[in-house]
């Protein structure tokens, strides 16, 4: 079974903001070496879909999760998330790009669903994030 196949899974379909919130999760653990106990997330998307959705896809992607504490969802309507690296404090943050999230709002929709997760799936990094480290 393919990563988006078990994310789909986990999530019950394979919405964009779950596909989001997965690559930015495989950035973090790229980029600051950890994932689950090891590491702490905040994501800034409040608790409402399909924004929240992404919240999803970060706890697939680097195992950071509700059960175990090492998560926070903060409701402020952004498509934004802060990943800390619990050894040494280091912090990464990502936000997806006001276009993307702008193009994401305005034009999936269930027929295009698919179409949508694609496109964040393979699009560069640079195309969808603004990181700060």
């Amino acid at each position: 079974m393919s990563e988006l196949e078990e994310l789909s899974k986990f999530h019950s379909h394979l919405g964009a903001y779950a596909v989001v919130g997965l690559r930015m999760a495989k950035i973090a653990v790229e980029k600051l070496g950890c994932s689950g106990r090891k590491l702490k997330c905040e994501v800034f998307t409040g608790i409402r879909p399909p924004l929240s959705c992404l919240v999803d896809g970060i706890q697939f992607g680097c195992s950071c999760t509700l059960g175990k504490g090492n998560i926070k969802v903060t409701d402020e309507d952004s498509a934004r998330a802060v990943f800390i690296r619990k050894e040494d404090g280091k912090v990464l943050s990502i936000k997806l790009k006001d276009n993307v999230r702008e193009d994401i709002d305005n034009n999936q929709t269930k027929e295009r669903e698919q179409e949508f997760s694609h496109k964040m799936n393979v699009s560069k990094e640079e195309e969808l994030f603004e990181i700060l480290e």
